[in-house]
């Protein structure tokens, strides 16, 4: 299976941005379903029901083994098909993030229109057509003659002066520039909560578990009561969570930095929902602590989606 590769656009406006964004997500997903298709292979290798292939002859702990690492090849896999689907929301709602319009230049002063006319010539024979001229304003009918003999069509007469051109504006005041993208370290680390039953009274604030937490880093690591991380190197990070529920509930989540919500990080329906999803960046300072945090303002008890209930993602950016 080959990498997935794209054509060298440096200038790229932001919707084929956003296209080739989808489309790298669309790729990754379609290596997630070779990965899935080579890990129920390795399963019928070593059950011995692969076509064309002998199996080895597998024990009972032999096919124990292989499942528990097919499990958590697919546990990985899941995890990875959350963040996608968070990184497709994120690009189709994304906003525009260019800066303001500048004002609009004060117009020139207009120049003459019309030069003075020319003396006209005297009838004669038609001569070379010449280039034909930028068009005139029409000028004031003349009073009306008798009409005459119809004669052969005289020489056209010398085109007026071209009126002076008119003073340039001044140039609009220049728009803001707009955020610039953060790159990223690729020092990673998340947690995840597996599903449960949460319950919530009026006015009460509480903090997701993660059964298992995944890549901790230098700079990222978990804290011990499993409800937070810790962080160890002062800089911009990317936090993103996901909440899946069993059923739809009205609540709020945000992520809490030492003792302070996070407010680009809330997010709060108008509606009763089944997901709640933020991805920010936001700059830490070393010893933060960042924790997730579900909210209500009245008595409640929810379940969280089973299997894959709640996820955290902190990465350090350069």
């Amino acid at each position: 299976m080959s990498m997935p590769s794209f054509p060298t656009m440096p200038d790229l406006p932001r919707e084929c941005a956003v296209d080739q964004i989808l489309a790298s997500i669309a790729m990754e997903e379609l290596g997630l379903s070779h990965i899935i298709n080579a890990e129920g292979e390795k399963i019928q290798f070593a059950v011995g029901t692969l076509d064309g292939v002998t199996g080895p002859g597998a024990t009972i702990d032999d096919v124990l083994d292989i499942n528990d690492s097919v499990n958590q090849t697919l546990s990985s896999v899941a995890q990875n098909q959350m963040f996608l689907r968070s990184k497709m929301m994120s690009a189709l709602g994304a906003s525009d993030l260019r800066g303001a319009t500048g004002a609009t230049g004060v117009t020139g002063a207009a120049g003459d229109p019309n030069g003075p006319a020319g003396p006209a010539g005297a009838r004669g024979a038609p001569g070379i057509t010449g280039a034909t001229g930028s068009q005139g304003v029409t000028g004031p009918a003349g009073a009306g003659g008798s009409p005459g003999a119809a004669g052969e069509a005289g020489a056209m007469g010398a085109a007026g002066a071209t009126g002076s051109q008119g003073a340039v504006g001044a140039t609009g005041v220049t728009g803001a520039t707009g955020t610039a993208a953060v790159p990223v370290s690729g020092e990673v680390a998340y947690g995840e909560n597996r599903g449960g039953t949460i319950s919530l009274s009026a006015g009460m604030a509480v903090l997701v578990e993660y059964s298992d937490v995944f890549t901790p880093t230098a700079s990222v690591t978990p804290e011990a009561d499993g409800r937070g991380f810790s962080v160890h190197q002062a800089g911009y990070y990317r936090l993103a969570y996901d909440v899946n529920l069993a059923g739809p509930a009205r609540i709020r989540t945000f992520f809490v930095v030492g003792s302070a919500p996070l407010e680009s990080s809330l997010f709060e329906p108008d509606a009763p929902v089944y997901n709640y999803a933020a991805d920010v960046i936001a700059f830490l300072n070393a010893s933060d602590r960042v924790r997730l945090v579900l909210y209500s303002t009245t008595d409640q008890a929810f379940n969280l989606y089973s299997g894959c209930g709640a996820a955290v993602r902190v990465e350090r950016l350069v």
